[in-house]
C-alpha cells in the first residue's frame, strides 16, 4: 500500500461515519441471513453487509458476497458503490476497487462528502499501486471536469492539465479550464494555479499553423477553444485573443485545403477594438502566423483572400496607438519584413492611405516608403518628387531614390554616384556601397563603359574601407565602445547624418556597448526607444566586466513573461535556481541591466506614460534575493492607473514573479 493510501484509509471512515452507523448485527451474522438468496436481497442489506465487513477486518469476504448481487442488480444508493470500492480497496483488489469507485464518481454529486476521496482513491490505485498513467489520465479527463467545484478532486487538476500538456492534447487542457471557468473559482486559485495553463493554451494555437509539415490546429482544437473563450468573463482581453488565434489558424488551414471559407473578420474587429496593441499579432495571424519563412504553406492561398477587410481593423487600430506602438507597426509594413514577398500591407488600399495621411509617416527615421514601383524603375521626376518626402527615412531605398533624383533629368551617373556615396551614403551597409552603385549604373544607362563603373566602384570600395574606422571589436576596452556608440548616435540623430552606413554601425555598436541602454532610454523619442527596445531583445556582450562571464548574448524577452535567472536555471541546473546558485556561482547573480531598466520603469511611472515592453523587459531581469526596491516598485505599479491599462501578458508576468 503507498504512503498515500495509509494516510487515507482511516479518512475514509471518519468522513462517511461509518462506525456509527454499521448495523447491530455483526458481519457473518449479516452474512449467513442473505447468503441463501443474495442477489435478490435489497440495496440496504447489502450496503449493510458491505460497511459491517469493512468495520469487523473482513473487506475480502464483503466484497465478494457484494459482487454477486452488483452482477444482477444496479444500485440506486451511490454510496454502496463507495462502500464496495473500499472493501475491495482493502482487500487488495486494486483494479477492482477503481473501477468501483470511477462508478460512484459517475453518480454521486460533486458536492458529495465521498467524492474527494474517492477521487483521491482512484488516482491513488491507477497512479501508485497499478502503475497505469493512462489510465489515471482517462480517468481524469472522463470525470475531472464534472468535479471541478469539488476542493479535494480540484487537487489533481495541477497533474491533470502538466499530463494534458506533457501529451499535447490541447482539447483536454481547453475543457478543464472551461470547467474551472464555469464553476467560478476563488480569483486567487484561478490566478496562482490556472492563469499558466490559459497562456499556454494560447501559445498552442498562435504562431506558425503549419508547424514542420504536421497540422497543429484541427476542427476540435478551434471548437474547444472557442467554447473557452465563450466562458472567459473574468478576461475579455485574454479571451478575444484565444478567440481570433483559433480562428484564424483554423481559416488559414482551411484555404489552404483550397475551401471556400470567409475570414474571421470579426473576431480580429471585437479584439482591436478594445486592445489595438494587438494589431501587429492580428497582421502577423493574416500572414500565417508570424513574419518568417517557415511552415506556413502557401500564403498566396489565404492572404490575399479579402485582404483589404481583413486589414481594415489594423489600420483602424492604427489610430488609436502610441507612437512606439505606431512605429513599431509601420516597420511591418515595410519591404522585406516579411519574408514571404507574398504579404505585402502596402498593397493594400487602407494601408497606402493610412501613410499618406500624415508626412512622418513616410519621412522618419522609421517612416514606410510609399512607392508604387521598385526604385530602378522610377522616372527621374518620380524620384524628384519623392525626394524630400522621404530624407529622413532611414532604408537604403530612399538613398537610392534620392540619389537617382539629384540625377537629374539626364540620369547623371556622377551626380547619382558623388549623392549616393556622399549625403545619402548613412543609410547603407558599407558592405554593400560597390553592389549599389553598379546598379546606378546600370540604371543610367551604363555611361562610360566599364571604366566608368570600375572607377565609381572604386570609390564605393574605398568609403566602405574608411566605414570600418567606426567599428570596434568586442574586445575593445568599454570605454572605447561608449565613446564610439556616441558619435554613432549623434550623427544618427543629426538632421543630416555624415558617417557612412551609420544607421547599421549604430545598431552593431548598441550590442556591444550595454552603457548604450540607460543613455536610449532617458531620450523619449520613438527612434530613442525603437533602438532600446531592439538591442534589450538582442542581448550586449562586449568587453564591460558587469558582462564578462554572464549569458547577457541571448536577450531578454520584451514581448512576454520569461525570467533570465530562470532561463540561466533551465539550461545549466535543471529548472533549479538554488542548484545553478551551487554550480555556476558566476550567473546567479541579478542581471546588470535590472537596475537601468528599473529606473525607466519608475521614470514612466511618474510621468504615467510606461511602454509594456519596458515593463516586460525589466520584471523578466528580476532576481530572487536583495530585491526590497524592486517589491516597492511592482507594488506601485499595481496601485498605479497604469496597472489597468497593462496589457493581460504584463500584468501575468508581474503576479507571476
Amino acid at each position: 500500500m503507498s504512503p498515500t493510501r495509509i494516510i487515507l484509509a482511516p479518512a475514509l471512515g471518519i468522513l462517511l461515519g461509518s462506525a456509527a452507523i454499521s448495523s447491530a448485527a455483526t458481519f457473518d451474522e449479516q452474512r449467513k441471513a442473505v447468503a441463501a438468496s443474495i442477489e435478490t436481497q435489497p440495496e440496504a442489506a447489502i450496503l449493510s453487509l458491505l460497511k459491517a465487513g469493512i468495520e469487523e477486518g473482513k473487506p475480502t469476504q464483503a466484497i465478494a458476497e457484494a459482487r454477486k448481487w452488483l452482477r444482477q442488480n444496479l444500485p440506486k444508493d451511490e454510496n454502496l458503490l463507495f462502500e464496495a470500492g473500499r472493501a475491495a480497496e482493502l482487500s487488495g483488489d486494486a483494479a477492482g476497487a477503481a473501477a468501483l469507485y470511477q462508478q460512484y464518481l459517475k453518480k454521486a454529486d460533486s458536492g458529495a462528502a465521498g467524492v474527494g476521496p474517492a477521487v483521491i482513491a482512484v488516482h491513488a490505485l491507477l497512479r501508485d499501486q497499478l502503475n497505469d498513467v493512462t489510465a489515471a489520465y482517462s480517468f481524469n479527463r472522463a470525470s475531472g471536469g464534472r468535479l471541478v467545484g469539488n476542493a479535494t478532486a480540484r487537487q489533481f487538476d495541477q497533474w491533470f492539465i502538466a499530463e494534458a500538456i506533457r501529451r499535447n492534447d490541447a482539447i483536454a487542457v481547453a475543457e478543464r479550464l472551461q470547467a474551472v471557468t464555469e464553476a467560478d473559482i476563488p480569483e486567487d486559485i484561478r490566478v496562482n494555479f490556472y492563469d499558466p495553463h490559459f497562456r499556454w493554451l494560447l501559445e498552442q494555437v498562435s504562431g506558425y499553423i503549419d508547424r514542420r509539415g504536421g497540422t497543429q490546429v484541427d476542427k476540435g482544437r478551434v471548437d474547444a477553444c472557442k467554447r473557452l473563450a465563450g466562458a472567459m468573463d473574468f478576461n475579455e482581453e485574454l479571451a478575444l485573443q484565444i478567440d481570433w488565434a483559433t480562428s484564424v489558424a483554423a481559416y488559414n488551414l482551411a484555404k489552404l485545403a483550397d475551401q471556400e471559407v470567409a475570414p474571421p473578420i470579426a473576431e480580429a474587429k471585437a479584439l482591436l477594438s478594445k486592445y489595438p496593441h494587438h494589431a501587429l499579432w492580428v497582421q502577423n495571424g493574416w500572414a500565417g502566423g508570424g513574419n518568417g519563412q517557415y511552415y506556413r504553406g502557401d500564403t498566396t492561398k489565404y492572404w490575399p483572400h479579402e485582404i483589404d477587410a481583413k486589414m481594415a481593423p489594423i489600420v483602424e487600430a492604427a489610430g488609436k496607438l502610441t507612437p512606439f506602438q505606431l512605429a513599431d507597426l509601420m516597420r511591418s509594413w515595410r519591404t522585406g519584413y516579411y519574408a514571404d514577398k507574398a504579404c505585402r500591407p502596402l498593397n493594400v488600399e487602407a494601408v497606402r492611405k493610412f501613410v499618406a495621411a500624415d508626412p512622418k509617416r513616410m519621412n522618419s527615421r522609421y517612416g514606410v516608403l510609399l512607392l508604387d514601383k521598385e526604385w530602378n524603375q522610377l522616372t527621374p521626376e518620380e524620384a524628384k518628387a519623392l525626394a524630400s518626402k522621404i530624407a529622413a527615412n532611414d532604408q537604403q531605398e530612399a538613398s537610392l531614390i534620392r540619389a537617382v533624383a539629384a540625377g537629374g533629368a539626364v540620369k547623371d551617373f556622377d551626380k547619382m554616384a558623388d549623392a549616393f556615396l556622399g549625403p545619402e551614403a548613412w543609410r547603407v551597409d558599407p558592405n554593400q556601397l560597390s553592389r549599389w552603385v553598379d546598379q546606378l549604373w546600370h540604371y543610367a544607362g551604363r555611361p562610360g563603359g566599364n571604366e566608368k563603373r570600375d572607377q565609381r566602384m572604386k570609390d564605393a570600395n574605398a568609403l566602405a574601407q574608411k566605414a570600418k574606422e567606426n567599428t570596434l571589436p568586442k574586445e575593445a576596452p568599454v570605454a572605447q565602445q561608449t565613446a564610439l556608440f556616441k558619435k554613432l548616435w549623434a550623427d544618427y540623430r543629426s538632421g543630416q547624418p555624415k558617417i557612412p552606413g551609420v544607421a547599421a554601425s549604430l545598431r552593431n555598436s548598441i550590442r556591444l556597448t550595454p552603457d548604450a541602454a540607460p543613455e536610449l532610454l532617458k531620450d523619449r523619442s520613438v527612434e530613442a526607444q525603437l533602438l532600446a527596445r531592439d538591442a534589450i531583445a538582442g542581448g550586449f556582450h562586449g568587453a564591460d566586466p558587469a558582462w564578462k562571464d554572464f549569458e547577457g548574448n541571448v536577450g531578454i524577452k520584451v514581448s512576454s513573461y520569461a525570467s533570465h535567472i530562470e532561463y540561466l536555471a533551465a539550461r545549466h541546473a535543471g529548472r533549479k535556481l538554488l542548484e545553478l546558485k551551487t554550480r555556476r556561482p558566476e550567473l546567479y547573480r541579478p542581471h546588470p541591466l535590472e537596475p537601468t531598466l528599473r529606473r525607466a520603469v519608475k521614470d514612466g511611472l511618474n510621468r504615467k506614460d510606461l511602454e509594456p515592453w519596458l515593463f516586460h523587459a525589466w520584471v523578466n531581469t528580476q532576481f530572487p534575493e536583495d530585491n526590497d526596491e524592486q517589491v516597492k516598485l511592482i507594488q506601485e505599479m499595481v496601485k498605479s492607473p497604469l496597472w489597468k491599462t497593462m496589457p493581460w501578458e504584463a500584468r501575468y508576468g508581474a503576479l507571476q514573479w
